[in-house]
């Protein structure tokens, strides 16, 4: 996969995602605005992790998750269920 230098493996913006049974790894966001190496959610989303791999992303804030706002009506939230991670940071913006 080539590198996107704004926002690393996925960007789930103003929308609902379920990611189960997956790796997200290798993903790169290298600018300084570039946030969420592995996962950027914007304000306004949801993102639900079951029995996946969040590994190895790199990101100037939040090399494996970032999430951009508070969570709630408006906001963003993520959750994370019988997921594992290796060299990841959560970022909440």
């Amino acid at each position: 996969m080539q590198d996107n230098l704004m926002e690393g493996g996925i960007k789930v913006f103003d929308a609902n995602l379920s990611i189960s049974d997956s790796t997200i790894g290798g993903n790169v966001s290298e600018n300084d605005t570039g946030n969420g190496g592995g996962i950027n959610v914007s304000s306004g989303s949801s993102l639900i992790i079951q029995t996946s791999t969040i590994a190895d992303n790199a990101a100037n804030v939040g090399g494996g998750i970032y999430l951009d706002s508070t969570p709630g009506p408006g906001g963003n939230a993520a959750t994370l269920v019988n997921a594992t991670s290796r060299l990841v940071a959560i970022w909440h913006g």
